[in-house]
């Protein structure tokens, strides 16, 4: 078959089995954030494009944007009786459950209101256009669910783009609009960190396998509660337990340069008018002058301020920029968009929620929306009815598998526990030796001591000789380096200072987490001097040498000097050769360019890589020249293995459901390309899975977490073969899972369970740490 011939025959996805069973798996019933979509009655959904002008002649733009105000303006415009019916996203469309042909006078296609609206007590007029855009059919959305494969996929994403927005409009009884978001403050938590925070619950449609669902999420939002910013700068300070000390002349103190981001943007209010404030002064208000007095005494004389903090700087507030003092600024509850790192820090942590507690939070949502559903207008304009309570939902658990722990056939085996761990007595494969290291200390002998790093580095060598890793250098070099001075400079001169300037690793050991010194460290020793690194905090080195760090650190570090840990065996081992592809593109937004990045399995254990990246014009997801790319691959995989691969796994991340068609023609279609330029019949059988982590899909126990190797499919994409897949253990909250879809399928198509089996094991129990976890 050729090649276009070929590609012409590749258009379908692969359908869900009908027989969801995976062999050796154990069915189980897991909660999931979602909720049943019962009922829609209505048997349409009617959408009108809106348009919003400005009557105004002089007006510098005619078309209105912000969506607030578009929102305000249609809430008026809404006024006249026809309009009352309709659901306005705040964007674009307008929703209704019955036709307004008949209703409305229209000409040309298009029917116009007026409306008015109070700006800044100015009078403002506005036109509102409506104009018939399409109709959707809800019995085709059913109909999808339950497979049918005639309905376009635009057709089916339009109609829950259509359902999101009806939904998202409707009101709850405990809900509260604090800067324009909807927020429950049932269940909010008081901080110390000068907000409270409340609950912000996102709902979307879920088109699933032969039902329709709603997804509900929680997450904490920053609200603040304090009555003045003064109030809210004495907790911020508590918080930091710094302690006041005198002002220089025409200076702040530093600890203001940390508040001052969190209180710019706010709205005060100030002698009943409401203002926004801009930032803080340079100088305190005993040091600005009005009227040939400092501000200070000025409002204490005048004003009757009589607690007033005259070493503070002063709210630079309103249009005018006018100095205000802060206990004069009073604060309504608003969200605070501007935090600092510890308040940060905070809020995820609240964020962080177990499963029962995440339940309680969802469980609320679920009868709340289902009680509105008899009381919004909303709701009940489309007949929209749901589950109180949150759904149930069937699902598998993957049998363990077993770890080989040796390259000979008598090798030891050990299966792999509840918390994704496993343990060993040895690497599978270690490397040929450490022979030429260095220690680097981003510090001074003072805040680290030689002896110190002389005693971590004794049982680092001690953990690597347990787990049968050679060390032959056991007397590394021990430097001090200073960040102040140039990273590549420092590492450059200890890399010459070698014989012949070969290094197989650097120990660099940071004083603290900064992405900024750690990629710059990587970027050096890798790109510049073909160096490895392993980075450990300073703390970890002064502290008590913990087996598990140390074990973790041995296991990084065989890993980059070219060993590997333990094999997966896989169900129908032994494998033909396989090369595993995966890909995704990062869209920058300093750069303004979109970057490709693509890795291959460059041994028959899939335990090393190698990689590709690939400038890309900005936005575009489509990753260009992937032919050449999937050619150099698969040399390089020869030429390590001396086999050709039979089997191509791609995984691709980061492509969303309307690109999935494009995405699967373009670059399936350079895949087998690329494998024509090797040898023009060389075809390999492939796979190609798209693995996403963007989705608010939550699945757990009564009172726990779902166990390692959990798998839904319940909830998965009605029409393609596709499911949930929980492949690590979650130490704090609620384990999020990866959503695989795949694609196309020449491998696996009479054997799902391999198929998971081969997806589950790399992800869960394969590979050592990431880097950034030892720091």
């Amino acid at each position: 078959m050729s090649t276009s011939n070929e590609l012409e025959s590749l258009k379908q996805f692969p359908k869900p089995p009908k027989e969801t069973a995976i062999s050796g798996a154990e069915p189980t019933m897991v909660l999931g954030n979602f909720v049943k979509l019962e009922e829609i009655g209505s048997k349409y959904i009617y959408v009108y494009l809106i348009e919003i002008t400005n009557s105004d002649s002089l007006a510098e733009t005619q078309q209105v944007q912000e969506p607030d105000l578009r929102q305000q303006i249609f809430a008026s415009a809404q006024k006249a009786k026809p309009l009352s019916k309709l659901v306005f996203d705040g964007r674009e469309y307008a929703y209704a459950a019955k036709p307004l042909h008949k209703k409305l006078n229209w000409t040309d296609g298009e029917s116009r209101f007026t409306a008015s609206l109070k700006i800044d007590e100015t009078d403002c007029q506005f036109n509102v256009t409506i104009k018939a855009h399409r109709t959707y059919d809800v019995k085709m959305l059913k109909k999808y669910c339950w497979g049918a494969s005639d309905i376009p996929q635009a057709y089916v994403q339009g109609a829950v783009f259509a359902l999101d927005s009806i939904i998202r409009s409707c009101s709850f009884p405990s809900m509260q609009v604090v800067s324009g978001r909807k927020l429950f403050p049932k269940y909010k938590v008081t901080t110390n960190a000068g907000f409270d925070a409340w609950w912000e619950y996102r709902m979307s449609v879920r088109m699933a396998r032969r039902e329709i669902y709603l997804t509900i999420s929680a997450r904490a939002v920053p609200v603040i509660t304090a009555q003045t910013v003064s109030e809210m700068a004495q907790v911020f300070f508590k918080k930091r337990q710094w302690t006041d000390k005198p002002q220089q002349q025409g200076k702040r103190d530093v600890r203001w340069a940390k508040f001052e981001p969190c209180v710019r943007g706010l709205q005060v209010m100030v002698d009943g008018n409401q203002m926004m404030l801009n930032g803080l002064t340079a100088r305190t208000a005993s040091e600005l002058q009005i009227d040939g007095k400092s501000l200070a005494e000025y409002y204490q004389q005048f004003a009757g301020i009589e607690q007033m903090d005259a070493t503070w700087p002063c709210a630079i507030t309103g249009r005018d920029n006018r100095p205000v003092p802060l206990c004069l600024c009073k604060l309504e509850p608003q969200v605070l968009s501007g935090i600092s790192g510890w308040q940060r820090d905070k809020l995820m942590d609240l964020s962080v929620l177990n499963p029962e507690m995440r339940q309680q939070l969802l469980n609320v949502a679920a009868q709340e929306l289902s009680d509105a559903c008899n009381s919004d207008p909303n709701l009940l304009a489309f007949g929209i009815r749901t589950e109180p309570t949150l759904a149930s939902i069937p699902a598998q658990v993957l049998p363990r598998p077993q770890m080989r722990m040796g390259l000979k056939d008598n090798s030891e085996q050990a299966a792999v526990g509840d918390n994704g761990e496993w343990k060993m007595k040895h690497v599978q494969q270690s490397c040929s030796g450490l022979k030429s290291w260095a220690v680097v200390v981003f510090a001074s002998k003072q805040q680290c001591s030689e002896s110190q790093t002389r005693a971590f580095v004794l049982q680092l060598i001690k953990t690597m000789t347990q787990l049968q890793i050679p060390v032959e250098a056991t007397q590394p070099r021990i430097y001090h380096a200073s960040l102040q001075k140039p990273i590549a400079k420092t590492l450059q001169t200890i890399t010459q200072s070698f014989k012949d300037g070969h290094v197989q690793l650097l120990i660099c050991v940071l004083p603290s987490h900064n992405q900024a010194i750690y990629g710059e460290i990587k970027r050096v020793a890798w790109v510049q001097l073909g160096v490895q690194t392993q980075c450990v905090l300073m703390q970890r080195v002064q502290g008590g040498h913990r087996p598990k760090l140390l074990e973790h650190l041995a296991l990084k570090i065989n890993t980059k000097l070219g060993g590997f840990t333990a094999d997966p065996l896989l169900p129908d081992q032994p494998q033909p050769p396989t090369i595993i592809v995966s890909a995704d593109v990062c869209h920058t937004t300093e750069a303004r360019v979109s970057v490709a990045s693509i890795v291959w399995s460059i041994d028959l254990q899939a335990q090393r890589f190698a990689g590709s990246i690939v400038q890309h014009p900005e936005h575009q997801e489509i990753i260009e020249n992937m032919d050449a790319i999937i050619r150099h691959a698969l040399r390089s995989f020869y030429q390590h293995t001396g086999k050709k691969p039979v089997r191509i796994l791609y995984f691709r991340d980061g492509v969303s459901d309307s690109q999935l068609e494009y995405v699967k023609q373009v670059e399936l279609g350079a895949i087998i390309r690329g494998c024509a330029l090797i040898e023009p019949l060389f075809r390999p059988q492939i796979t190609v899975i798209i693995a996403r982590k963007r989705h608010f899909a939550r699945f757990m126990l009564p009172k726990a977490n779902c166990p390692l190797g959990t798998v839904v499919m319940q909830m998965a994409h009605p029409q393609i073969l596709s499911f949930y897949l929980i492949a690590h253990h979650a130490q704090r909250g609620v384990a999020k899972p990866v959503y695989f879809m795949v694609l196309h399928d020449e491998v696996f198509s009479t054997s799902l369970d391999q198929l998971i089996a081969l997806l589950c094991t790399p992800a869960i129990w394969q590979g050592p740490y990431a880097d950034q976890q030892s720091l």
